[in-house]
């Protein structure tokens, strides 16, 4: 029987910051779509509460079909690109991957995973590699690459991509904060690049806490968004970003490129948020050879 589309929408668009209509017309997406249906109580807004997300599911012709109140901490966007993410994959035939971004350790525990885990679950998005599933990209947790991440931030120094920075966060904050007051943008002004190979090595004797940071190059950087079409960036508006903090842990831009180019990843579905991160991942790919 031919199956009529379904569209998933938030029933606060404007809270959520966006409102993109889905349409899931694959057989997995009804069956998840049945797992809101499972919830549903009425057409009020009555999970629309703090801390909670209420999500509509009807029929193009507009009948409703089934309605969700999602749990989400803090934001719905982990559950929205999940689901675009999987969709995708499920549509094309492709490989979905879960992977957990858990390095940094002030906001990362085991409660959280265990409620990524748990949320895909009762979403009904099964992956086919990541937690408990295994697969021949692993591991899956960003934590146990370690290594991979500080293999990739050293070789980028040796090549000459990337430079120690031993300026102090009270520095950082101090030009960051003068800027402010002046109503400048503030981008690092690349102190350390201008050390002597002699001051480098002094302080690497001494022990002295360095970043790594990635040194942008002056240029153009172009690429193609299957929503917004062709964007280019000038390199005069990016900072030379850090890749690596002084306590060995990697930056979200460094520890992502290297997992997608090391697990193969084909596509990146991510929010519009992340549009200004892309020509950074696009020059690490670029430096990294991938």
């Amino acid at each position: 029987l031919a199956r009529p589309a379904i569209v998933l929408r938030p029933a606060t668009p404007a809270s959520l910051g966006f409102d993109t209509l889905l349409e899931a017309s694959a057989r997995e997406d009804h069956r998840m779509l049945l797992r809101f249906a499972e919830a549903w109580r009425d057409r009020s807004n009555r999970f629309d509460r703090p801390g909670e997300v209420l999500f509509v599911a009807t029929t193009a012709g507009g009948e409703v079909v089934g309605v969700c109140g999602l749990n989400v901490d803090p934001y719905a966007g982990g559950p929205r690109t999940a689901l675009f993410n999987w969709l995708y994959a499920r549509r094309h035939g492709g490989t979905f991957v879960l992977r957990i971004e858990d390095t940094d350790v002030q906001r990362s525990s085991a409660d959280m995973v265990t409620g990524i885990l748990d949320g895909m679950r009762w979403l009904g998005l099964d992956w086919d590699e990541g937690p408990h599933v295994g697969g021949a990209r692993g591991p899956y947790f960003q934590s146990e690459r370690l290594d991979r991440y500080r293999e990739a931030a050293a070789r980028l120094v040796r090549e000459g991509h990337a430079y120690y920075c031993y300026c102090s966060a009270e520095r950082l904050r101090s030009e960051r904060e003068k800027a402010e007051q002046e109503g400048a943008a503030w981008q690092y002004d690349r102190t350390c690049l201008a050390l002597t190979p002699d001051r480098v090595a002094a302080l690497e004797a001494a022990g002295a806490p360095r970043a790594i940071r990635f040194k942008v190059p002056s240029t153009r950087t172009a690429f193609v968004d299957a929503v917004h079409g062709p964007i280019e960036f000038d390199s005069a508006s990016l900072e030379d970003f850090v890749l690596l903090r002084s306590d060995g842990y990697p930056t979200y831009h460094l520890s992502v490129v290297v997992d997608d180019a090391e697990m193969e990843i084909s596509h990146v579905i991510r929010g519009d948020d992340h549009i200004s991160n892309t020509p950074k991942h696009v020059l690490l790919f670029q430096a990294l050879g991938a």
